[in-house]
């Protein structure tokens, strides 16, 4: 779980096109996943499993945020409207 968290916390932020202020967080999560290299030398199916998940993961997020900025231009649009009418 965490190694599919990290992995979609960077997929989210480049979906998003997100800049780190610094390329020391991207190292950090660079060195992270790394670390979890030993672990998945002997489980190669486990780094798969992770991507698949992650991927699942920002589709989901990214979708919930289309359909949050939709909604939002709804009721923005709503309320021009209401006003317009007064």
């Amino acid at each position: 779980e965490e190694l599919c968290a990290e992995i979609s916390a960077q997929g989210v932020a480049n979906s998003l096109m997100i800049k780190d202020d610094a390329e020391v967080t991207s190292d950090n999560a660079v060195a992270y996943i790394h670390s979890w290299s030993s672990f998945l030398k002997d489980r190669p199916s486990e780094i798969l499993a992770a991507a698949r998940k992650s991927d699942k993961a920002v589709n989901m997020i990214m979708e919930d945020l289309r359909e949050m900025e939709l909604a939002e231009e709804q009721a923005k649009n709503n309320i021009e409207r209401e006003e317009e009418e007064r």
